[in-house]
């Protein structure tokens, strides 16, 4: 038995993409969030965490609304981070309960490569 590695559906980040990214980076959530949107701690603490070690989350036009973040988790854990390692292969950071902390973990991974 081996295992099936599929591309992501949607990816912007495989190498030869031509799909557009709208790049929507903030600096802090308190300059992207409208007033009357409400996060789960678990996100607020995301932002807080990306903001105090430097980190952006990048914002995309994508379902989950974050580069390197998908909804492909399970459905207490709907967001995975992932990076691309090749081609058509990607490699899965987690998942994730929140959007904004798999979000952090691909910046954070992303950081670790010297890629931003």
């Amino acid at each position: 038995r081996g295992t099936l590695i599929l591309p992501l559906s949607g990816c912007n980040l495989c190498e030869g993409s031509r799909a557009p990214q709208l790049d929507m980076r903030r600096s802090s959530y308190s300059s992207f969030r409208d007033d009357d949107d409400e996060l789960s701690p678990a996100a607020a603490e995301a932002w807080a965490e990306a903001e105090a070690r430097g980190l952006q989350l990048q914002r995309v036009s994508s379902r989950s609304g974050f580069a390197g973040v998908t909804m492909q988790g399970p459905p207490d854990r709907p967001y995975t981070a992932s990076y691309p390692s090749g081609r058509f292969q990607h490699v899965v950071l987690g998942h994730f309960t929140t959007a904004e902390e798999a979000a952090l973990s691909y910046a954070s991974q992303m950081a670790s490569m010297g890629r931003r």
